[in-house]
């Protein structure tokens, strides 16, 4: 099946998604991208201008890197067709997309070894950075403190046995590359929701 990239515009899609990997199940009427993207489509990956590209992650993580840059011009989505469902339940037909329901073990990253967990991390980023720069501009070196209350926010697979951290493109993170990762609870819906 061919991919399709999609060039984004700032500010809300009007897309709604589930699932692991992500499938847009619904497109508003006035979504900006209605004529581009179609309910069933599955994202594949989203790159970010000045980032790595992302991929293999479930809807409510997309869903947290859409609108977390959500400003940032020339966002692209990458999407394919989905796949005809099954006819045959023998070995080795495709399965379903599952949500990640207890955040284990479910699509490690590239790289990363299976029975891990995705974890949710503080640290120093774009936001805390540009916080900072206006905390010493407005007091001074007491403004740097900020830098200790990581504002920038990002999942994380932590590996079981050896706990090394990745991100959602496989890279490898330093330990001390932020705050410890904190477990996701039941029910989160989201970093940028209350």
């Amino acid at each position: 099946m061919a991919l399709s990239k999609v060039t984004l515009p700032t500010g809300k899609l009007g897309i709604k998604l589930v699932g692991s990997p992500p499938v847009i199940t619904s497109v508003a009427d006035d979504s900006p991208i209605a004529h581009l993207v179609k309910q069933g489509h599955v994202v594949e990956k989203v790159i970010i201008p000045e980032m790595d590209e992302i991929s293999d992650l479930d809807a409510n993580a997309l869903r947290d890197v859409l609108a977390e840059k959500s400003e940032v011009e020339g966002r692209i989505l990458v999407v394919k067709e989905s796949s005809p469902p099954p006819t045959s339940s023998s070995p080795g037909s495709p399965q379903p997309p599952v949500s990640i329901s207890n955040n284990r073990g479910n699509n490690p990253p590239p790289g990363g070894k299976p029975g891990g967990e995705w974890m949710m991390q503080q640290y120093t980023g774009s936001k805390t950075q540009a916080a900072a720069c206006v905390g010493c501009l407005c007091f001074c070196l007491p403004g740097l403190l900020i830098l200790c209350c990581p504002l920038d926010k990002r999942y994380v697979y932590q590996e079981p046995g050896n706990g090394r951290l990745l991100d959602g493109s496989g890279k490898v993170l330093a330990k001390d590359s932020g705050n410890p990762p904190q477990k996701i609870p039941p029910g989160y819906m989201g970093m940028n929701r209350n």
